[in-house]
């Protein structure tokens, strides 16, 4: 089965964003995010996404100035137009011109409504940052959408379950390189398909062994759970791992929500960054 949607009319997705970080018994201030984005497709491999607030509300960088960009009722960056492939993946940004332009805008209207000059040039910099570069425009903007045109084009099958790092060169030099230290650097990716009644289930695992762990990762046990749908991210300890599971109606193949969990978990240090993404009209 080839993964290919049926797409009609607008959808409205409901975007969950986390960010916590704990070192020892001291912890950064919580980035935490809810909003929505309606999607709209205007032509064959035209679409639009509009953000009811502003673009830049999403972005952690501008986490510190929260309270400014959300009482600013006149930001102007809300509609990104895009193209997708003949599959429906993402293909590239129509107007990136103009959005930079109007986030520049943006940007220029709300630092004057910060006090402090040194946290006004922080911001400008910030802005800067995202404007001038392509990977930062594409990791800070376009998350979300990617996210859902993520797998179009795939070709599925129930029960499929690969494990991607088996043959990997990179995994082979690894190994070499730490074979004669005491620290076993073990890395796993591992991807896999499941159709029920209701969706297409497609789920990613990279997950690695950190430095500092005392003892080694039950690797078959981890394995078979993922390989079972059963993997639990909670139960995950002194490791380093991104999971990734994409549930898509089963009907017209449209995405109905959206996990990804990034931990990185150590003996003195957790970081865990959550994406949501849940279809609440279509």
């Amino acid at each position: 089965m080839k993964l290919t949607p049926n797409w009609n009319g607008r959808i409205i997705f409901d975007i969950e964003k986390q960010d916590n970080f704990r070192y020892k018994n001291r912890e950064s201030k919580e980035f935490k995010r809810g909003y929505q984005i309606e999607i709209q497709q205007n032509d064959l491999n035209k679409f639009e996404v509009y953000y009811p607030n502003s673009i830049l509300n999403q972005i952690k960088l501008f986490n510190e100035y929260e309270d400014y960009i959300k009482s600013d009722s006149s930001a102007n960056t809300k509609t990104i137009f895009y193209e997708v492939d003949k599959n429906y993946a993402f293909e590239n940004v129509i107007n990136r011109d103009e959005i930079i332009n109007s986030i520049k805008k943006d940007g220029n209207l709300l630092v004057k409504q910060i006090p402090n000059e040194e946290d006004q040039e922080d911001f400008t910099y910030t802005i800067k940052l995202i404007c001038e570069s392509d990977n930062r425009f594409y990791k800070y903007i376009l998350d979300d959408i990617i996210k859902v045109h993520f797998n179009y084009g795939l070709h599925i099958e129930s029960g499929y379950y690969f494990n991607l790092g088996k043959t990997s060169i990179s995994k082979k030099v690894l190994k070499k390189i730490f074979s004669k230290s005491k620290y076993v650097l073990h890395k796993e990716h591992f991807m896999r398909h499941e159709i029920t009644n209701e969706f297409i289930i497609v789920e990613f695992l990279k997950i690695s062994e950190n430095f500092s762990s005392d003892n080694h990762a039950n690797w078959k046990q981890i394995e078979n759970n993922f390989a079972n749908g059963e993997f639990c991210p909670k139960k995950c300890n002194n490791l380093t791992f991104t999971h990734e599971i994409f549930f898509y109606n089963l009907e017209d193949k449209i995405l109905d929500s959206y996990s990804k969990t990034e931990v990185i978990d150590t003996k003195d240090m957790r970081k865990e960054i959550l994406h949501k993404i849940n279809n609440i009209y279509s």
